[in-house]
């Protein structure tokens, strides 16, 4: 112990000597070891932790799937629910609950607000192990239909709406109009998925449920003791077998096994998506660090070379080799923790504003923070550090005749070649990892700026949303719903600087969206559309389905292909109309015309087709317009339909939730109030919305690839300056060696300009080798990020050649000012140098 203390005190003392050397070291490894503690952070957080629930191993998402109908993962009708619950072999505990619902929320003294909600099962916080803040959870018996007036807040809405009172619990609310009672608060981390302000119960009626074919609801179930993934998916198989086989108008379709059911663990269906960029950001961070290691051991290297006479003397004076070789290794690792101190530093202030940058919507940010394993990790990284980087000086020392050294005259050759050896050593793997980087930061660029030219399908510039939500018992059904945005569109579109306004039920790139059967009276359409046999073969598709009014054709500049848009004559008492997208057409007429044929989507209360009764509910399509990107830029997405909102569809709805979409000739932003002032004329209860530009939707959608892409180009471009340091470093080193042999070179008549070719060229040399070694490691590796590319290959032969010629030109660069001191030099001093 006493050994390792004069250790540590020697090695300050050294490294305090050569404040500048010390300095650069630290802060390198720093940003090094910042990064990686950053990224590990969230990665802890989001992918290695397991969720806060009890037994979170052993709960799942149970899903069903229609795959013939474009629906590989499906939600949960209540039948199916009932179902399971009844028949299922192997679930301890099964719960459900509904998410993207939204109430207006009203008190005397304050606007009005609208918040998101969600509906639970009285079983769901239970199986999760969730206690309330305060309060407690909802009862078996305030969980049935007509009883179900009860709230548990989340705690933001707590905070935000009522001041963290802790005596709102028992106390009642107004949502929509109606009065709930809140019976608790949740805790501050509860979330199942997106934002929910607060929770009501589900309410099934398990006597009359909704239509089999309603399916709204997501399924979470607790595995038995003793029974594992593999035997509860068998289970789920025999149980889809027997939907199959009990409801063949749902499920079967005569022979055609297209139904099935899955399970997922929560954990996984929550952050599946997360896993490729977070990895591969974490492989970029740790190419970062490697980088960094490199630089500061030719950093030592080049330390200890100048101090290789202090170490020939004290060998001289007993020091065995692995005496010195510990000290060196000592003042490595002082090193390595200083930076891991100060990139802990780092790594607390990015974390910061890399929550600031991450959407909204990714799941479990709230949990990132520097936890004990979070810092385990660091303290891990920068002894591995300290030995990775410290072992290059060490091995140097371990091979160099200490006792050459104390003949000044002897101290030459041989050293100094092998610890140039290294050193471009060193720099070609710098600039090797940084080819890697700037590949993967190359192709997310060109990936990206790919999805930025995807055409959405509308006109983006001058478009304001908002959205409005009517409660239902304000709004009890179709005429008074209709009759609302009918004046809203009037009064809107009559508005200084309005050129025109529509009304959707789903804003593309929202995130929202609503999907159904259709089914075709025309029976030749292609056979790989399912038939329902029982109903003389009529075929049936899965298709995305919105509801607009007159002029959202219009407001958004969604083409129009074929026919005509949806009108102010399309109302309940004429034709029943449909406007379909181009894909709609080009798939089920591909070698006719959509205009004229007839859709149905009606479901009778039994939840089969409205076609099977006497006078079935056909609706003519009279329109084609564009194909519209509602999911999100790089997916194509189904088929889209439209249906008037002056129209009901089954059973008389009509939509009460629609997002307007205001063109305008002005700032967007600046026709809020008067919008506002509109609906509050109409409704001063009314709250507007999700105020934003479509621009701003845009935008948010492609948030994340925007996020991958700036964290990557941010350690590539980190990679690229410490890489053109390390070449800087070396050749610099190489031109202060070589000062006598460049002094004989022109004291013998060479010119500047050969000198300056000489020493560029031996810069390009490693520059060459390093960035081929990393185009080829790129080649094998670039594959990896197949799943975050859209529009190129990871074998872009661009982006390579790019990446080729900004690596070289760089080196060259960092070669250029030692090159130029080179051409300096004094034939008469560099004869006496040494």
């Amino acid at each position: 112990m006493g050994t390792l203390v004069q250790d540590l005190k020697y090695a300050i003392r050294m490294l305090a000597k050569a404040p500048g050397f010390t300095a650069v070291a630290i802060l390198t490894l720093a940003l090094g070891i910042g990064a990686n503690t950053a990224i590990f952070s969230v990665v802890n957080a989001v992918l290695l932790r397991p969720l806060s629930y009890k037994d979170s191993a052993t709960l799942f998402n149970v899903w069903g799937k229609f795959e013939k109908e474009g629906l590989p993962q499906n939600w949960i009708s209540d039948p199916e629910y009932w179902d399971l619950v009844d028949r299922n072999e192997s679930f301890s505990q099964i719960a459900a609950y509904a998410l993207g619902g939204s109430a207006n929320l009203t008190s005397a003294d304050a606007r009005p607000v609208q918040v998101s909600s969600a509906s639970a099962t009285a079983s769901l916080l239970p199986m999760l192990g969730v206690t309330p803040a305060l309060g407690r959870t909802f009862t078996a018996e305030e969980d049935q239909p007509g009883h179900s007036h009860f709230a548990l807040l989340s705690y933001s809405l707590w905070r935000s709406q009522f001041g963290a009172d802790p005596n709102i619990v028992s106390k009642s609310i107004q949502l929509d109009g109606e009065t709930y009672s809140v019976v608790g608060i949740l805790p501050k981390q509860f979330s199942l998925g997106g934002k929910q302000d607060l929770w009501t119960p589900l309410g099934l009626n398990r006597v009359k449920p909704r239509p089999r074919g309603n399916h709204y609801m997501r399924v979470v179930a607790r595995l038995k003791p003793g029974v594992d993934f593999a035997q509860a998916s068998v289970a789920l198989t025999r149980f889809a077998d027997y939907l199959r086989g009990a409801y063949p108008g749902n499920y079967g379709h005569g022979d055609e096994k297209d139904f099935g059911m899955f399970m997922v663990p929560v954990k996984e269906q929550l952050v599946s998506k997360l896993r490729p960029a977070l990895l591969v950001l974490l492989g970029a961070v740790a190419f970062v660090l490697l980088i960094a290691c490199a630089n500061v051991a030719n950093l030592l290297l080049a330390h200890a070379s100048s101090r290789e006479k202090e170490l020939a003397i004290r060998a001289a004076l007993g020091a065995g080799r692995a005496r010195l070789i510990r000290q060196l290794l000592t003042e490595s690792l002082v090193l390595a923790f200083a930076g891991g101190v100060l990139g802990l530093v780092l790594a607390y202030a990015g974390l910061g504003a890399l929550r600031a940058l991450v959407p909204a919507s990714t799941p479990r940010m709230d949990e990132v923070h520097l936890d004990p394993l979070v810092l385990a990790f660091t303290f891990g990284v920068s002894l591995l550090t300290g030995l990775f980087f410290g072992l290059v000086p060490a091995w140097h020392i371990a091979r160099t005749d200490l006792r050459e050294t104390l003949n000044e005259a002897g101290r030459g050759a041989s050293a100094a070649g092998r610890s140039n050896h290294l050193r471009a050593v060193l720099v070609v793997s710098e600039l090797a990892l940084a080819a890697l980087l700037l590949v993967g930061a190359g192709l997310l660029i060109r990936s990206f700026s790919r999805l930025l030219e995807v055409s959405p399908g509308f006109q983006t510039q001058h478009l304001l949303t908002l959205e409005l939500s009517l409660p239902e018992k304000a709004y009890p059904d179709g005429p008074p719903v209709q009759n609302f945005f009918t004046q809203l569109m009037a009064r809107v579109t009559t508005l200084p600087g309005i050129q025109s306004a529509g009304g959707v039920s789903q804003m593309p790139l929202t995130e929202n969206y609503t999907s159904g059967t259709v089914f075709f009276e025309d029976t030749s359409i292609p056979a790989e559309v399912p038939r329902l046999q029982e109903m003389g073969n009529l075929p049936f598709m899965e298709i995305d389905q919105r509801v607009a009014t007159p002029g959202y054709f219009t407001a958004m500049q969604i083409p129009l292909v074929r026919g005509r848009f949806l009108t102010d004559a399309d109302n309940a008492s004429t034709q029943l109309v449909a406007v379909v997208d181009a894909n709609f057409a080009h798939r089920f007429w591909p070698r006719g015309d959509a205009i004229g044929q007839r859709v149905a989507i009606d479901t009778m209360p039994t939840g089969k087709p409205d076609v099977q009764s006497k006078d079935p509910r056909w609706r003519t399509i009279v329109g084609v317009v564009g194909h519209v990107k509602h999911y999100s830029l790089d997916a194509e997405g189904r088929e889209q339909i439209y249906f008037p909102h002056q129209q009901p569809l089954y059973g008389g709805f009509v939509p009460r939730d629609m997002t307007l979409a205001v063109r305008t000739s002005l700032d967007p932003a600046s026709v809020t109030s008067a919008i506002r002032e509109q609906v509050a004329a109409l409704d001063r209860d009314l709250p507007l919305y999700n105020i934003a530009t479509m621009d701003q939707l845009v935008s948010t959608s492609v948030a994340q690839p925007r996020l991958n892409l700036s964290l990557l180009v941010a350690f590539a471009a980190l990679a690229l300056i410490l890489a053109a340091v390390g070449v800087y470093g070396v050749m610099a080193y190489a031109v202060t060696q070589r000062t006598h042999e460049i002094g004989i070179r022109m004291a013998l008549g060479a010119l500047p300009a050969d000198v300056l070719r000489q020493v560029l060229i031996e810069g390009g040399r490693l520059a060459a080798f390093g960035v081929a070694l990393g185009l080829v490691a790129a080649l094998a590796l670039a594959r990896l990020m197949s799943t975050l590319l859209f529009g190129v290959k990871p074998t872009d032969p661009l982006t390579f050649a790019a990446v080729a010629v900004v690596l070289v030109c760089v080196a060259l660069a960092a070669c250029y000012i030692p090159a130029r001191r080179a051409t300096g030099v004094d034939p008469i001093i560099a004869l006496r140098y040494e």
